[in-house]
């Protein structure tokens, strides 16, 4: 009896420590995201090897076993190291400026050219959602 109970216990903490770790990674870290402020400089691209994800084949081409990171170096002086997805990752290029704006969750590249870029795929997906769902 006291064997199952304590299993029972060990359980309870392992389930705790892992709702707190997704909460922290789902809820804390994107909210504290949302109100940062600031503009800066793109300085390095980086990625870090996930080992969970499977083995390091220095021959595979494949992005998901990667985290992406930019390091900015804010115009406040501040150093910022942001987790990016692999498609917003591979736009950025060390020298350009970024602008992360407080309510968004990454910062954006500041040049008029990205911001042109942008507004065209916002009208494409607009046009497409728009096709796809027309009642006729």
């Amino acid at each position: 009896m006291k064997l199952k109970n304590l299993r029972l216990s060990h359980l309870l903490v392992v389930v705790s420590i892992t709702a707190a770790i997704i909460i922290w990674n789902a809820v804390i870290i994107p909210v504290q995201q949302r109100k940062q402020e600031y503009t800066g400089t793109i300085t390095e691209l980086s990625r870090q090897w996930r080992w969970w994800q499977g083995r390091n084949d220095y021959r595979s081409t494949t992005h998901h076993r990667y985290n992406h990171y930019w390091h900015i170096e804010g115009d406040d002086g501040e150093e910022y190291r942001i987790k990016l997805g692999y498609h917003r990752w591979k736009e950025g290029k060390p020298g350009l400026p970024v602008k992360k704006e407080s309510g968004e969750r990454w910062p954006v590249i500041d040049t008029p050219e990205y911001r042109e870029q942008q507004q065209k795929r916002e009208e494409t997906k607009r046009y497409l959602l728009d096709q796809l769902f027309r009642s006729e």
